[in-house]
């Protein structure tokens, strides 16, 4: 009896699994790049050098996964390995896999009934097709953000409201990071607030974005936007 008791419960374990399994979707992207870089590439043309040919890649790994008694609960999580050939000299003894990081890594929650959603974690942020919030997807590392985003959508109109933070030094014991404030050139601390309408053939949207950026107390960017697909 007590073996046909744990046969059923792992029996019940598998079909739970496969089911959880059932709502998980796994994406994969392998992107290489080849480019020649001339020898006044970002800085002037210096007499007597020349251009090179610069080989990278962007391999990354993505799963989405929805519990089958939640629905309206997903968790994303995405890691990238964005690197140059021949970066490593020595892979049996270079293995520190600097260019390994998780590009998104976030919980997704929306009420349909209430038109409320919230999204914590790190999350790429795109608006009005990237004219100021934008994943920089040409490039090869892209951009996220370690942010709290609070949404409410209901037919043409969405508001989102959010906000993200950089730390200078780890909390517990005051250490250093590897990279301090100073050095950031993307923000301190960010606040930020989307509203978009549509009617007919007519969209209008307004981004209004706080920010501390690195030797400045406090920038405001606003951002209105008006298109029609007519």
């Amino acid at each position: 009896m007590k073996l046909r008791s744990m046969l059923t419960a792992a029996v019940l374990l598998a079909a739970g699994a496969s089911q959880a399994l059932a709502d998980a979707k796994v994406s994969l992207q392998y992107r290489p790049r080849l480019e020649y870089k001339g020898a006044g590439y970002r800085n002037p043309k210096v007499e007597g050098t020349s251009g090179y040919l610069e080989a990278s890649h962007r391999a990354r790994l993505g799963i989405k996964a929805t519990h089958p008694d939640v629905p309206n609960v997903n968790a994303t999580a995405e890691i990238q390995d964005v690197r140059f050939a021949g970066e490593e000299s020595d892979t049996l003894a270079g293995y520190a896999a600097d260019g390994f990081d998780l590009h998104q890594g976030y919980v997704d929650a929306f009420d349909e009934a209430r038109h409320l959603g919230i999204r914590v974690g790190r999350q790429e942020l795109n608006y009005d097709e990237h004219r100021l919030f934008g994943n920089v997807d040409w490039t090869q590392q892209g951009r996220s953000h370690d942010a709290a985003v609070f949404r409410w959508e209901s037919g043409t109109t969405a508001a989102h409201l959010g906000g993200a933070k950089h730390l200078s030094q780890a909390r517990l014991q005051g250490a250093p990071y590897k990279k301090s404030y100073a050095t950031y050139t993307n923000y301190n601390e960010l606040l930020f607030a989307w509203i978009k309408s549509s009617a007919g053939p007519i969209s209008g949207s307004y981004t209004a974005m706080f920010d501390t950026p690195p030797k400045v107390s406090t920038r405001f960017t606003p951002g209105p936007r008006l298109e029609s697909s007519a």
